[in-house]
C-alpha cells in the first residue's frame, strides 16, 4: 500500500512521536499507523543482523541513540495531491526530522496502469471492428443466397424495414453468439492464470480475488455483440439493398 514514515529527531520526545501518530490515525486517508519506538528500533535492527553478524553486535548500543520512526499506510483511493499535502504537514511537526513519501514506484504503477488502459481500449476498438466486418459479410452472404426472394418481395411492394429485418434478427445473433463465445474464452483464460497469478499474489502476501466476471458481465459482453452484429448487418444490408434498389 501507499504510505510514506515520519522519522523523528533522536532527541525529540516520546509523547511528541505519540501525539503526531494518534494526529496522523485520525486522517480519514490514513488506513494504518504504527509508532516504532527507539526500544523497537533497536530490536528490529537486533533481528535483521543477528543471523550475519551474531546477535550480540549491538549489545553496547543506546536505544536512545535511534530515533523514533511512524509508518503510515495510506489508502489506495486517496488522492496523490491529499498524500502529500498530508506528508508536508508531518515534516513541519516539531521533532520531525525527515519524511520520506513512498511515491515513486506509485507513480511508475499508475504510469503502467494508464498503458494497461489505453492498449485494452485499443484491443476493443480493434475486436469490435473484427465483429463488425465479420457480421457484415455474413449476412451479405445470407442476403447474396436469398437475392431472388428479395427481389420477388420488392415486386409485391415490400417495405425496405421488411426486407431488412431478418438480416438485422442474424446480424444480432451472430453477435450475441459470439459474445457468449468470448465469455467462454476468457473464463478458460482465468481458469489456466489462476494458479500462477495467485502465487504472484501470495508472494506479495495479498490474496487473489477475482472481480467483475460474473452474470453481468457476460449480458454486457453480448449486448455489446448484439450491437456490433446489428451494425455490421445494418452496412450489409444497406448497400445491397441499394444496389437491388428496393424501395419503401
Amino acid at each position: 500500500s501507499a504510505g510514506f514514515s515520519v522519522y523523528f529527531a533522536p532527541q525529540a520526545g516520546a509523547d511528541a512521536s505519540a501525539a503526531l501518530a494518534q494526529r496522523l490515525a485520525a486522517a480519514p486517508e490514513v488506513e494504518q499507523v504504527r509508532l516504532i519506538t527507539p526500544a523497537e528500533a533497536l530490536a528490529e535492527l537486533r533481528g535483521h543482523v543477528a543471523a550475519a553478524a551474531g546477535a550480540g553486535m549491538f549489545d553496547g548500543l543506546d536505544a536512545d541513540a535511534l530515533p523514533a520512526t511512524i509508518r503510515a499506510t495510506l489508502a489506495a483511493e486517496a488522492p496523490e495531491a491529499r498524500r502529500r499535502a498530508l506528508a508536508e504537514q508531518m515534516a513541519a511537526a516539531e521533532g520531525v526530522e525527515e519524511v520520506v513519501v513512498e511515491s515513486v514506484w506509485l507513480e511508475r504503477l499508475a504510469a503502467i496502469r494508464q498503458l494497461v488502459r489505453r492498449l485494452e481500449w485499443l484491443a476493443a476498438a480493434m475486436f469490435g471492428l473484427g465483429v463488425v466486418l465479420v457480421c457484415s459479410a455474413s449476412v451479405r452472404l445470407a442476403l447474396e443466397s436469398r437475392l431472388a426472394e428479395l427481389r420477388v418481395l420488392a415486386l409485391v411492394g415490400a417495405s425496405r424495414s421488411y426486407v431488412r429485418r431478418p438480416f438485422l434478427y442474424l446480424g444480432a445473433l451472430y453477435g450475441g453468439g459470439g459474445g457468449l463465445l468470448a465469455a467462454m474464452v476468457v473464463a478458460a483464460g482465468l481458469v489456466w492464470l489462476d494458479a500462477p497469478l495467485r502465487r504472484l499474489f501470495e508472494s506479495y502476501g495479498a490474496t487473489l480475488e477475482v472481480a467483475g466476471f460474473d452474470a453481468r458481465f457476460v449480458a454486457a459482453l453480448m449486448a455489446s455483440g448484439m450491437a456490433l452484429g446489428i451494425l455490421g448487418a445494418v452496412f450489409a444490408v444497406r448497400g445491397r439493398l441499394r444496389e437491388l434498389a428496393v424501395v419503401s
